[in-house]
């Protein structure tokens, strides 16, 4: 019989479908299912992740920050400020409250790894935070990078890295807090389920936004993701002018504060050399149908990534994948092995590999999206990783973090 794993208290600072967020959904539920863990979710927003978990049957609890503190952003001074103030406090009360009856409280996000690591010490109860950042100045702002790795170090029992990339990086900004690199969990069936109707979606998705299939072509670039700087659409936009005849699909929207950038999207989308050929689709809940439609899905960030979900998925979708050469990215693709890499923030260079893609000839394409496939079912593997998190979680609420660190790090 399988041993009950630890009760946990997941925290997140947000209810919006994140990758961190997805994350968690996945996580929580396959321990539910699987395991029979009487977890609690608590969030720090109201939204869709609130309804997903409810609806699966899974304890759910919303406290709200303030208005201001929501609006606080990873590369503003803010973070500071939310740490010393009433709000938090408040707040890690109400957390630790919650936590009375868990083993472990288990924040996923930057925010909630300030309310969480305090909520451990009122209530006496050990953190595992998950990392699923860069802790770099690209990302953070110098004032929020001290507090988050300070409030680790002093106050988290274990780190929960979703990539050497990301381990490296908390390492590098001064981070001493035992940890376990454990990359995201998908479901293959959830894709497969769509691939095996590829047809089918890929003429759907198209029609629904004017490109039907012709036998002359259209090609279909598409990028998933929130709008952010970082993120690089606009260097994917940029790209297209290189591109003729190429279309390419947006998938998401601005999730925190960064409507000025989807506004610099959509003024560059207007320029008429690029002749309407730029479709902004908004956030969508349908990804793995979305993928079917095309012909190429590219992540594009231009700073390093400490993970790359959208490239797992565009495997598991037996899709083709330009990645950027930087990061948690580099774990996952290699270069014309199993996907494809280009440098970061260099529009021609990745509207060269785009069209690498699509002149490859047809059976090198498969011997390349095939071996995609397989590496992301050994790799990736929902089951697997959340096997992986609550041996953890059992080492660390037994007081063995010496044993999980040597047995992950090893």
């Amino acid at each position: 019989m399988i041993p009950l794993p630890p009760k946990v208290l997941f925290l997140d600072q947000t209810a919006q479908l994140g990758g961190a967020e997805l994350c968690l959904k996945d996580m929580v539920l396959v321990r539910k299912d699987a395991y029979q863990a009487a977890d609690r979710v608590v969030l720090l927003q109201h939204g869709p992740l609130e309804d997903l978990l409810r609806s699966a049957g899974i304890d759910t609890v919303v406290y709200g920050f303030s208005k201001s503190s929501q609006s606080i952003r990873k590369d503003g001074g803010l973070l500071k400020k939310v740490g010393s103030s009433f709000d938090v406090l408040q707040l890690a009360r109400a957390v630790a409250r919650e936590a009375a009856d868990m083993d472990v409280i288990y924040p996923n996000t930057p925010k909630a790894l300030i309310v969480g690591a305090m909520a451990g010490w009122l209530a006496g109860k050990p953190v595992v935070y998950h990392l699923h950042d860069m802790l770099t100045v690209e990302h953070f702002s110098w004032s929020n990078l001290v507090l988050m790795v300070q409030t680790a170090n002093r106050l988290v029992r274990h780190v929960i890295a979703n990539s050497q990339s990301s381990a490296d990086a908390f390492r590098a900004a001064g981070g001493t807090t035992p940890m376990t690199i454990c990359y995201n969990g998908f479901r293959r069936d959830v894709f497969d389920d769509h691939s095996h109707n590829h047809s089918m979606h890929r003429k759907m998705i198209r029609d629904s936004i004017g490109l039907p299939i012709q036998t002359t072509g259209q090609p279909l670039v598409m990028v998933f993701g929130r709008y952010a700087p970082w993120k690089g659409q606009h260097v994917a936009i940029e790209a297209l002018r290189n591109l003729p005849g190429v279309h390419l699909a947006l998938v998401g929207d601005a999730l925190f504060g960064e409507g000025d950038y989807k506004s610099q999207l959509i003024t560059m989308a207007a320029d008429p050399k690029l002749q309407s050929r730029v479709h902004f689709l908004g956030f969508r809940d349908d990804v793995p149908a979305l993928m079917q439609a095309a012909d190429v899905v590219v992540h594009c960030s231009v700073a390093p990534e400490p993970f790359g979900r959208v490239i797992v998925e565009a495997m598991l979708s037996k899709r083709p994948v330009i990645a950027s050469s930087a990061g948690g990215a580099l774990e996952i693709v290699q270069d014309r092995v199993n996907g494809f890499t280009a440098t970061p923030g260099d529009a021609p260079d990745l509207a060269n590999r785009i069209r690498e893609v699509f002149e490859l000839p047809v059976a090198h394409r498969e011997q390349i999206i095939a071996a995609a496939y397989q590496s992301a079912l050994d790799r990736f593997e929902l089951k697997a990783v959340v096997e992986k998190v609550n041996e953890t979680l059992r080492l660390v609420v037994s007081g063995q973090e010496s044993v999980v660190s040597r047995q992950w790090e090893d």
